[in-house]
């Protein structure tokens, strides 16, 4: 098996772990998958939101961090089974979640959301609609204002 075919078997069992909720399980496949592919943007995505999941949210902010200042087109270039537009749309969102549990309400917090908002277009997918989006902002910024 090649080395991006190793990477994106074990990405695709690390989403599976993900969605069932072993994030350990899913942690440890996109850690590996990550020395297979250390440019690749998905898994670099994957294993921030598992972190996330697991409270190491230190660590996915600054994988994040990284994904939203590369230019998209240097992510898909990274890997060609993302579109980086997309995987970095969802990048803003999943940084303002890591912000807020991880450092709590803050403007700059808020900004990575409206962020992803403002970022929306026909055309790019998002694992969140607009509407969930906007609900989680509104909802924190009414717990932030309490």
């Amino acid at each position: 098996m090649s080395p991006a075919d190793r990477h994106h078997r074990l990405v695709s069992i690390g989403v599976a772990l993900h969605e069932r909720r072993r994030y350990a399980g899913a942690l440890a496949k996109f850690r590996l998958a990550r020395r297979h592919a250390p440019e690749c943007p998905v898994v670099a995505y994957n294993l921030a939101n598992t972190l996330h999941m697991l409270d190491q949210d230190e660590e996915a902010y600054l994988i994040l961090r990284d994904l939203v200042k590369a230019e998209p087109e240097v992510l898909t270039n990274r890997c060609e089974a993302v579109n980086g537009r997309s995987l970095q749309l969802d990048a803003f969102y999943l940084l303002f979640l890591v912000s807020v549990h991880g450092q709590g309400f803050s403007e700059a917090a808020f900004r990575y959301a409206e962020e992803h908002l403002r970022r929306r277009r026909r055309g790019l997918r998002s694992a969140w609609s607009a509407r969930e989006v906007r609900g989680q902002i509104a909802a924190f910024r009414k717990e932030w204002a309490t």
